[in-house]
């Protein structure tokens, strides 16, 4: 590949010989002679084409060199993003949420189970106490009823001692 600022002279590239088939067929067909400077011109024209096409096909071969791997990666990423994407929703509307938004969500969460919890709570502290007060009443009634049957038992011996 030559530099483009070096060009290279009409004379240098053309032979008459040497040129290819489509610029043989435009000499033959108008009737040029291989001295013509218009075939030379147009041996010089075709020559820096295919200077041109030979440097873009390297840069395509460049170019693609260095795409493919970045295309491969890309492909990655949307499989990946492909994965994700039904929980995306959910992540964006949890962090759309405002502060209140997450508060009374939370709230309508937790209310229903806190509440059970609560009056199970109540039910059991209810039973507890209940349970409790009977307890306190039936040993009050024991010492009542002993204290009672001491007492009688005491006036019966007081009795019949004296009698």
């Amino acid at each position: 590949m030559s530099d483009p600022k070096q060009l290279s002279k009409p004379d240098e590239i053309f032979d008459g010989d040497k040129l290819p088939e489509d610029l043989k067929w435009i000499m033959s067909h108008f009737g040029l002679p291989k001295d013509d400077p218009l075939v030379v011109l147009m041996a010089w024209h075709w020559h820096r084409v295919q200077q041109n096409h030979d440097v873009i096909l390297a840069g395509t071969m460049q170019l693609k060199a260095f795409l493919d791997p970045q295309i491969k990666k890309i492909g990655e990423f949307c499989e990946a993003i492909e994965k994700v994407q039904p929980s995306l929703g959910r992540i964006v509307e949890a962090l759309a949420l405002d502060e209140k938004a997450v508060q009374q969500k939370l709230h309508d969460r937790l209310h229903e189970p806190v509440n059970q919890i609560t009056t199970q709570l109540q039910k059991i502290v209810s039973d507890l106490t209940r349970e409790w007060e009977q307890a306190i009443w039936q040993k009050c009634l024991a010492c009542y009823v002993a204290g009672v049957s001491t007492g009688a038992v005491f006036v019966l011996c007081v009795f019949l001692s004296h009698s």
